[in-house]
């Protein structure tokens, strides 16, 4: 019984033992994402314990109600992990919780009707598991967030996220061969063991990011941007560089965070007109790079990018310069960068001007 135990959980412990130190020692990411982290974690042990009771009550000669407990809580948590995955996943929209917790609730419904009737599941006089017409529910809950899952992921694919959107169809396709198993062979476990290694691996796609992305407004950094020079720099069609206007006069009036609030913004303005085949990046306080390779777009659709950030950017209360500079082939990158600050700092100054005679 011993050596059963041992072979049905020591992955799954050694996974959440070691993920636990990861998340204790790591202060990169923000409080929000460590937190769902925290509970991932925490409903994958309370899962552990669950079954290993459930198994153990299972060695019985007659049913228990401590089993048909045990039962009804790992029933009840499974698909929980799960929306907890989608939550980490869209760590970026804070009203995917607000809707998407809704089936895990009429799941807890289903399946606590094994206290009082066999519509979800009993357990007969020699203790033998017995499946009810509704049977299937916590698998269908399961089944029907890792197709959120799924359809979020189409959207990393829409935002060129594919290293996401390649790791959250893995993860869906482990939690999904796991789901399809234990609803058909009933194997135990597995659900439990795919979640974990799911969220561990998840994390550690996190970590790798975090030494990509800015932490602010989550585009490239600055690293990032010259390892893309020396990438793109052979077929680089032109640089495009955005400063956010007045973000002192901000931060002294409304404070860092409205500041950050203002930075953000401009970022997402730039992000959701971003020609596809063209990167983003924060190189400094207030200020964003993008390079453009040739393969990807035009000068003129270049030019009508900008039109549509600046048009953006008039439906919130923020403004900011643009200016653009092509490259010639055998250009150093920084003599182009000059020449887009150049033409940015016109544009801003042209702003001004603009300002001024409105006033």
């Amino acid at each position: 019984m011993l050596y059963e135990y041992i072979q049905n959980n020591f992955i799954v412990v050694i996974n959440l033992l070691f993920l636990s130190v990861f998340l204790y020692t790591n202060d990169v990411f923000d409080k929000e994402i460590t937190r769902k982290f925290r509970i991932s974690i925490g409903l994958l042990i309370a899962v552990t314990i669950a079954e290993n009771v459930e198994y153990a009550m299972s060695l019985r000669p007659e049913p228990s109600m401590m089993r048909v407990l045990m039962s009804v809580v790992g029933y009840i948590l499974r698909p929980l992990i799960i929306y907890v995955l989608i939550l980490i996943v869209r760590y970026r929209d804070q009203k995917a919780r607000l809707f998407l917790i809704v089936p895990a609730f009429v799941n807890a419904a289903v399946v606590s009707t094994a206290f009082f009737t066999d519509i979800a599941f009993s357990y007969d006089g020699s203790n033998q598991f017995v499946r009810g017409p509704l049977g299937f529910a916590p698998h269908i809950c399961s089944g029907l967030y890792l197709c959120l899952i799924l359809v979020f992921s189409a959207h990393f694919f829409k935002e060129r996220n594919y290293m996401e959107a390649v790791i959250i169809l893995a993860i869906v396709l482990t939690c999904g061969i796991a789901t399809a198993l234990e609803s058909v062979w009933e194997h135990e476990g597995l659900l439990r063991a795919a979640s974990a290694l799911s969220v561990t691996f998840f994390y550690l796609y996190f970590c790798a990011q975090s030494f990509k992305r800015d932490a602010l407004t989550k585009v490239l950094n600055r690293h990032c941007l010259y390892r893309d020079i020396e990438k793109y720099k052979e077929r680089m069609l032109a640089v495009i560089s955005v400063d956010l206007n007045n973000l002192k006069k901000i931060n002294d009036s409304m404070g860092h965070a409205a500041g950050d609030h203002a930075i953000c913004t401009t970022a997402e303005c730039i992000r959701k007109h971003l020609r596809k085949g063209c990167f983003l990046y924060r190189t400094g306080g207030d200020e964003f790079m993008v390079l453009c390779p040739k393969q990807a777009v035009s000068l003129a659709q270049l030019q009508e990018m900008i039109e549509d950030i600046f048009e953006e950017m008039r439906k919130t209360p923020y403004r900011c310069a643009i200016g653009m500079a092509e490259y010639h082939q055998g250009e150093e990158f920084e003599t182009v960068c000059a020449r887009a600050d150049e033409a940015m700092y016109a544009d801003k100054a042209e702003g001004k001007r603009r300002m001024e005679k409105r006033q």
